[in-house]
């Protein structure tokens, strides 16, 4: 037989001993996939999820073997924790990986505005440079937890208006909007500009100018009733740096 004891305060750590005798060899399967532990007679093992897990011991002498089994149940909250990596030659993509503890599901809020990830591992290029704040909300059946860890963007695309070289103003509105949408841009002199309209995740939805813009106030109307409920953003571009503005699209 074999004795299995759980700690008080941490479910996912365990103890075994073997109570059998006239054993020899010994292999303990602790039902998680994870490779048998062979050769000791008693240990601790820790598991990394949580659920219901059937140990194994299996004792084999000269004259044959006997296996025995024990029920465990890993029952624990999470812990979130997580690292992050910026490309060394564009630090605005970062690259984020999970650490946490006993997580079933992910929230990634980046800190910048956009929409909140769901993945485990996602990547994420950031826009403007600034400090940002990247919070890692993890969660299972037993609760929630939550870890904060900042990050400083240096390379980002784009600037403020008041880095964009001619561009005086830029207003969208209104915000939200159903089936229309204004754009006022104020040029301080003439200048190439490309206009799109892109996704969350950077898509070009539709270009609406790719023109020599002459100085002075100039009006857009962006037709978005075949856009769906999401946000979108309003993408000026000069070759060298972008500009973007954000807007909703809710009906």
């Amino acid at each position: 037989s074999i004795t299995v004891t759980q700690d008080e305060e941490n479910t996912a750590m365990v103890t075994v001993d073997s109570e059998s005798t006239f054993g020899e060899e010994y292999s303990w399967d602790f039902g998680d996939n994870s490779d048998p532990v062979t050769g000791v007679e008693a240990g601790e093992y820790t598991y990394t999820a949580n659920g219901e897990y059937t140990i194994t011991l299996t004792v084999t002498n000269e004259f044959g073997e006997t296996t025995v089994t024990e029920t465990v149940t890993v029952a624990e909250m999470p812990t979130a924790a997580f690292s992050f990596e910026q490309d060394g030659e564009n630090d605005a993509m970062v690259s984020f990986t999970d650490e946490s503890s006993f997580a079933e599901e992910w929230i990634w809020d980046f800190g910048d505005g956009s929409e909140e990830v769901t993945e485990q591992n996602p990547m994420h290029d950031y826009q403007f440079n600034d400090d940002y704040e990247v919070c890692l909300r993890v969660s299972n059946a037993y609760g929630l937890n939550e870890v904060c860890n900042t990050l400083k963007v240096e390379d980002g695309t784009n600037v403020g208006i008041d880095d964009f070289d001619a561009v005086n103003g830029l207003e969208v509105f209104p915000v939200p909007t159903q089936n229309e949408l204004n754009i006022a841009l104020d040029l301080t002199e003439a200048k190439e500009l490309t206009i799109e309209i892109t996704n969350i995740v950077g898509q070009v939805i539709e270009v609406l100018s790719q023109d020599k813009l002459q100085a002075g106030q100039h009006n857009f109307t962006l037709n978005t009733s075949a856009y769906a409920n999401n946000v979108y953003f309003v993408k000026i571009t000069d070759g060298a740096q972008s500009l973007t503005k954000r807007f909703i699209v809710s009906r």
